[in-house]
């Protein structure tokens, strides 16, 4: 073989050295003389298998050991099982970092000439490559990855030069963009997703919610157990919810596209947003499967209970929330109130006021005759009075400011009857002085306990 290849001549086309450039794929190109026709399997994807829950395990154990790495070096893709089948849709993660064949290296390309196909052979599945166009020989051999991420950083670092046409720039699309949230905003915000939960664990589940999950090829495969089992109700009901927002998604999405402004350049037609909201309805349809493969993992493990982890609060469950818990909102409210007046174990309360912290265990006691405190009075050390507790401390203030003014005149009353009288003058004077000073002091304390009071 080696002294009949000696006289042939090698395709100076198929000793290419330089291939299109981004950071994913090492290059794979065609060498037969005659090229590669439309439709022509080209090679499987094969890799290591790992089910929804352990792969992203598997993610945030590497992000955790290289936090620091902007993108990390993967080759995975999801093999789906298809909706038609018996047993319904599912979803593995195939890694061809270490164990593969050649179609896991080659390059991306946003107008790609290869495009991978789930087939099925002798009942099982797999992932096969094939051409999508005429690639002659010499040509490189690309595929567009559509690979999606929610980090920000990642899809910045994700450069692509394919240099086609068509080229976005990066071989990710970034699942954080405000682009497709238009209807989920509005109608899947965070309320409205807890009141899904809130459904799912209190209403039943009924023969409509099993038949919408079928029709969109969510059966035993996605919902049962390890064991055959079927999941929780309350889970199953769950999906069914999820997916009726899916379809409102999937009615409404069409139009908010075309309404949304020109962006790069670029504006929605119906056709496109129709094509844009098909891949948004598979992302979703995709993210339940792995939700729900993520949910029964935690399920199984030892002493978890599988039972409905919320349930209707009855009368007393919410007197006790609102007022008579320890952890009550009354409760918490006085305690904020008081931390934020000054009122803790190691600052001193002031004469005459009320200890709040018993007025918080009286509360806890009967909630419906106590209210809670008015704050009519905040001086500088940000001691709290009540309504209820006379103001002692201006009276106690006023009286000791009498004593002193009554002292002050039975003094200077004795020096002007025993000096003499040149000498009486100037003590009178003296006493005017001192009673001016104190009535001006006084002012200044009215004055300061009514900007307290305003305060």
């Amino acid at each position: 073989e080696e002294e009949e290849g000696e006289g042939e001549e090698i395709d100076p086309r198929t000793l290419r050295r330089h291939y299109r450039l981004h950071p994913k794929g090492v290059g794979v190109v065609c060498i037969r003389k005659e090229g590669l026709q439309p439709g022509m399997f080209v090679n499987h994807y094969l890799g290591e298998m790992y089910s929804p829950w352990r792969w992203y395990e598997r993610c945030d154990a590497m992000k955790k050991r290289n936090p620091n790495q902007e993108l990390p070096s993967f080759f995975n893709i999801t093999l789906e099982r298809p909706k038609d089948d018996v047993r319904g849709k599912d979803t593995v993660f195939v890694e061809a970092m270490h164990e593969c064949e050649f179609a896991s290296r080659m390059s991306h390309s946003c107008a790609g000439n290869c495009q991978t196909t789930v087939i099925s052979h002798e009942g099982k599945l797999s992932i096969g490559v094939y051409t999508n166009a005429k690639i002659e020989c010499g040509e490189e051999l690309c595929w567009d990855y559509s690979c999606v991420t929610e980090s920000e950083k990642e899809f910045r670092a994700a450069i692509c030069l394919c240099s086609s046409p068509n080229c976005r720039g990066s071989f990710l699309s970034y699942a954080g963009s405000s682009t497709f949230t238009a209807v989920m905003n509005e109608k899947h915000n965070f309320l409205h997703r807890n009141a899904m939960l809130c459904r799912a664990c209190s209403e039943p589940l009924t023969d409509e919610d099993l038949a919408l999950l079928s029709d969109y090829g969510i059966r035993d495969s996605a919902l049962n157990t390890l064991s055959g089992e079927r999941a929780p109700d309350w889970l199953v009901k769950w999906a069914s919810l999820i997916l009726r927002y899916v379809q409102l998604e999937e009615k409404l999405l069409p139009e908010a596209l075309c309404n949304l402004p020109m962006q790069k350049g670029v504006k929605y037609n119906l056709e496109g947003a129709k094509a844009e909201t098909y891949g948004v309805v598979a992302t979703r349809l995709q993210n339940i499967v792995v939700t729900l493969d993520k949910i029964k993992y935690f399920l199984r493990q030892p002493e978890q209970s599988d039972k409905p982890f919320m349930r209707e609060a009855t009368e007393a469950d919410i007197i006790e929330h609102l007022w008579t818990g320890s952890e009550s909102i009354l409760v918490r409210a006085i305690g904020a109130l008081s931390k934020a007046c000054g009122i803790l174990k190691n600052v001193p309360r002031r004469k005459g006021s009320r200890d709040t912290r018993a007025a918080v265990v009286e509360t806890s006691t009967a909630p419906a005759e106590v209210l809670p405190p008015k704050v009519e009075e905040m001086d500088a050390n940000l001691t709290l009075t009540t309504t209820e507790e006379p103001m002692k401390e201006e009276k106690i203030e006023e009286e000791e400011a009498q004593k002193e003014a009554s002292q002050g005149e039975k003094i200077s009353d004795e020096i002007v009857t025993t000096t003499a009288a040149g000498t009486t003058t100037t003590t009178t004077t003296t006493t005017k002085k001192k009673r001016a000073k104190k009535r001006t002091t006084r002012k200044a304390a009215t004055r300061a306990r009514a900007l307290r009071r305003q305060r």
